[in-house]
């Protein structure tokens, strides 16, 4: 139980028998007939606050970027080998994708690229399957039962996703080199009915 005055954990009977001299001054011993030093709270609060000021005066304020891409989320393929060329390549579909986000990532930056620690956090929306669309007996669309959106939890793997991403934000220019994004969150839903399927990236950084 921590005293009120002093803010220090009270002296207990095992305290008494088992501390040794000079090894006391972490505990509380008013009970034991000792003085103790009200805290000045107030004092507290603003030495608090001065280290967050000092904190944001080192790291400046936090800064992000998000862009909207759509379309169908592709990931990283594997690379293919050329038994002719003997050269590997990136498969044509992975490379269409990753060559035009690119170029959407490079018009909607408009900055040198960071070379700082980036927080990256992707939301890739899959187009709903059929199988996830309400339809009443007649075939129609049940519009008016809720299709929200669902977990992914197929084809393509997140790893794969993710690759993808950081390749077009470093080929793009956003960033100097993907291994500056030291913290990688990913969402991989379907799509909401209504919704079009995309990918949302969102970036931090001090």
């Amino acid at each position: 139980m921590l005293c009120e005055r002093c803010d220090r954990p009270r002296a207990t009977d095992e305290d008494r028998d088992d501390t040794k001299p000079g090894e006391a001054e972490h505990l509380c011993w008013v009970e034991w007939g000792e003085s103790c030093e009200a805290v000045d709270w107030r004092a507290r609060a603003l030495a608090a606050e001065a280290l967050v000021a000092m904190a944001r005066k080192v790291h400046g304020p936090r800064q992000s970027w998000t862009i909207e891409l759509l379309g169908e989320p592709v990931a990283k393929a594997r690379p293919r080998f050329n038994s002719h060329t003997r050269k590997a390549y990136t498969p044509k579909k992975s490379a269409n994708w990753e060559h035009d986000a690119a170029w959407e990532m490079r018009r909607a930056w408009g900055e040198k690229p960071l070379r700082c620690p980036v927080s990256l956090t992707i939301q890739a929306h899959f187009a709903r399957p059929l199988r996830l669309v309400h339809r009443k007996h007649g075939g129609s669309l049940a519009a008016s039962k809720p299709m929200w959106a669902q977990p992914h939890v197929s084809k393509p793997d997140s790893d794969n996703c993710i690759k993808s991403v950081c390749d077009a934000l470093e080929k793009s220019g956003v960033v100097h080199n993907d291994s500056q994004f030291w913290s990688v969150n990913l969402t991989k839903r379907y799509a909401e009915f209504g919704e079009a399927p995309g990918v949302v990236v969102l970036m931090e950084w001090e």
